[in-house]
């Protein structure tokens, strides 16, 4: 049993947050963020991801994500449907959708 005072599992984690520029092949991956802690690159790399990664209608823009943690050895990228990623973009950015313009 943990106690409240336990550190969560994979708190230490390091991880990089990279983009890869679909269009241009000739351009370097870029790292955007890096941190510690495994729940926040989770976070990290789906708020990048759907807000620069997917367009409203759920189609991909041109820049990929994903977020690599080296002491894990894994790689861990973002993939589905346009249908679920659009239900997901309306979700996380309801409220921007019907601002005055």
């Amino acid at each position: 049993m943990l106690s409240s005072h336990a550190e969560p599992p994979f708190a230490r984690v390091h991880w990089t947050l990279w983009m890869e520029d679909r269009f241009d092949t000739e351009c370097p991956r870029q790292v955007e963020q890096e941190g510690t802690g495994l729940y926040d690159g989770l976070k990290a790399l789906w708020m990048t991801h759907m807000r620069e990664g997917v367009s409203p209608n759920g189609q991909a823009t041109f820049y990929k994500f994903n977020l690599w943690c080296t002491a894990l050895e894994k790689s861990i990228d973002i993939s589905g449907t346009t249908s679920a990623m659009m239900k997901i973009h309306q979700w996380l950015f309801w409220d921007q959708l019907n601002l005055p313009i």
